[in-house]
């Protein structure tokens, strides 16, 4: 008999299609319930692994069982269901072992395989990174002599137009790291390193400075600069001219040095200034760590050092701004819980301000460090008056545009008068001011928040290319951010963007992980409502609706009712209209908001609906 009437006479065919159906079809069933949160998404992948093991067991059932089960059990069925069972019972040992609901660090690096593909090696030698020079004397004030001196190299060489020199902040994560030059040549997307040691000897001070290519880590070249500790400015003179020279040979062009700024002129009080920065180094650090109370011991440690800076240098306006900057940090962390104190520290921080103005009326920081200050106080709502209160939001913008112009890489004051201009409303502006702020210094601080602002102010203006740009450089920047994540999600949800159900369920469940724990049951509902915008905008309606119902929150879950301001967006997506009205309507009563809170890309689809219409003019009424 051949093989084909012996499969035709078993019903080969025949069972191995029923188990197949019906494998498929309970596995939707359970495709569902994990995506109705019924079941764990562990049950989908152990429903996977026993239907395909179950696929062999079929065939070897049908082979000896089809001819109306006449077939006695022989010994090879025995072994072949035997080892069928016993790998998948491993199998499903392992899946079960394996799995996790998510690290979350895992998670945001699998993802950011998106934002990598703008990520290209440089080998432009004109983009440069001064990494902190060495130690390499065991005098106390060595490391404080080495900090300053790169210090003042980074600030001459970045005044050089010819040369794109990574800020202060961006390699200070390399400082006393031992990284290889090509992994910071990558990071930092930087064509040469200058790396070099600084050393004390009888009064002397010696810097050996090196040349690196950031792309292979090859020394090309070195030089030598040494002078008394007396002539310690000249030295930083002496320095940035020696690398001038160099990268001018090197480059084949002209570097005019710009004229170092009149500054100290009192070694001792340069010294306490450097000690100074590095208190206030150590208290960042402290603060980020979460050891607050040291953290304000390192300021006042700092302060002081800055007030003996003052005392033997009285015409330096440096240690006076800086401490008006120590008062704001202080201003910052007693925060809105604590306005009075926080309004104390404001009050001396513009004391300092007034007195560095008196000093150099045109002084870039000083003018930053006063808007600031009058702007978070505006922010905490200190000024009771309403006049009084805009005549600060008003003086505050002026003295951070003073501040722009007097110096137009002023980073810190285009970070903050993009904060400002986005209180006005003035979306467009306060991108610009944010991306200004970026490329003055992409190593702020807070250039994590700075790159989320520029993403939600492309968003904002249903800019789709600029989104993704800035979305993808907050990946690269900071993978780890839930922010990252977050931007992914709401890109989906944009006009005209790719959408990928399956892709934005994993984002979903990313964010509620990178999220803190404290706000997960908000963060699941939150993630759930971007979803349901991208189910809608892919055309699904039910489905958009059923997910965005089981992400509704009440007040206690959702006070500012956001989550119904986002379901509202799902359901003018959907042509809900009247049910879109109706929350919208219950966000402006619940919360307040100001008309323009609705006047939104994400409600055009309401335009003409008089009741949309009547929410813009009488603001929830």
């Amino acid at each position: 008999m051949s093989l084909l009437s012996r499969i035709l006479e078993r019903r080969f065919a025949q069972y191995v299609a029923v188990y197949t159906a019906a494998a498929w079809g309970a596995l939707q069933v359970v495709d569902q319930l994990v995506d109705r949160e019924v079941l764990g998404d562990l049950w989908y992948r152990l429903a996977l692994v026993v239907f395909v093991a179950g696929f062999p067991v079929a065939m070897i059932i049908s082979w000896y069982h089809g001819a109306k089960g006449a077939q006695r059990v022989r010994a090879l069925e025995v072994w072949l269901l035997a080892t069928v069972g016993v790998l998948t019972l491993g199998t499903v040992t392992w899946v079960v072992r394996t799995y996790e609901p998510g690290d979350p660090a895992s998670v945001a690096r699998r993802l950011r395989s998106s934002a990598l593909d703008e990520l290209t090696e440089t080998e432009d030698p004109r983009r440069i990174a001064v990494l902190y020079l060495q130690p390499r004397s065991t005098e106390e004030e060595v490391p404080f002599l080495a900090a300053g001196l790169t210090e003042a190299l980074i600030d001459e060489l970045g005044a050089i137009d010819a040369l794109h020199v990574v800020s202060r902040n961006g390699v200070a994560a390399y400082r006393g790291e031992v990284v290889p030059a090509d992994s910071i040549g990558r990071a930092l997307r930087v064509g040469t390193l200058v790396d070099g040691t600084v050393a004390l000897s009888e009064g002397q001070i010696r810097v050996n400075v090196a040349f690196l290519n950031a792309n292979t880590g090859e020394q090309f070249g070195r030089t030598l600069v040494q002078r008394p500790r007396t002539e310690l400015f000249q030295l930083q003179d002496d320095l940035a001219h020696e690398v001038a020279l160099f990268l001018r040979g090197l480059l084949g062009e002209e570097l005019e040095l710009i004229e170092r700024q009149a500054g100290a002129e009192n070694v001792e009080a340069w010294e306490l200034w450097q000690r100074a920065r590095a208190a206030t180094d150590h208290a960042n650090a402290l603060s980020d760590a979460g050891d607050m109370e040291t953290a304000w011991d390192q300021i006042g440690v700092a302060d002081s050092l800055l007030a003996a800076a003052e005392e033997l240098a009285p015409e330096w306006v440096d240690p006076t701004v800086e401490r008006g900057w120590l008062a704001y940090r202080r201003s910052r962390w007693a925060g809105a819980t604590e306005q009075v104190e926080a309004g104390r520290w404001i009050d001396e921080g513009m004391d300092h301000a007034r007195v560095a103005l008196q000093l150099v009326p045109d002084d870039p920081d000083a003018l930053e460090l006063r808007g600031s200050l009058q702007y978070w106080r505006w922010l905490l709502d200190l000024e009771a008056d309403p006049a009084a209160a805009q005549a600060l939001f008003d003086e505050s913008e002026a003295d951070l545009r003073r501040s722009i112009g007097v110096n137009q890489d002023q980073a810190g004051a285009w970070a903050m008068l993009s904060h400002l201009l986005l209180n006005k409303a003035e979306t467009a502006q306060g991108k610009m001011a944010a991306s200004r702020a970026y490329q003055a210094d992409a190593y702020l601080r807070n250039a994590d928040v700075i790159l989320w602002r520029l993403f939600s102010t492309s968003y904002d203006l249903e800019d789709q290319p600029e989104a993704t740009h800035w979305c993808n450089e907050l990946g690269r920047r900071f993978p780890d951010d839930p922010r990252f994540v977050e931007c992914l999600l709401w890109q989906m949800t944009m006009h005209d963007a790719e959408t990928d159900v399956d892709r934005a369920w994993e984002l979903a469940d990313a964010l509620v992980l990178l999220r803190p724990s404290q706000e997960a049951e908000f963060s699941r509902r939150w993630a759930g409502m971007a979803v349901a915008a991208v189910i809608a905008r892919k055309g699904m309606a039910d489905s958009a609706r059923a997910v965005a119902y089981r992400s509704q929150g009440d007040a206690s879950v959702d006070p500012t009712r956001d989550l119904v301001y986002v379901e509202a967006f799902v359901r003018t997506l959907l042509g809900d209209n009247e049910e879109a009205i109706d929350l919208l309507a219950e966000f402006m009563a619940a919360v307040g908001g100001d008309p323009s809170d609705i006047d939104y890309w994400w409600f055009s689809g309401l335009r003409e609906e008089a009741r949309y219409q009547a929410l813009l003019w009488a603001g929830g009424g």
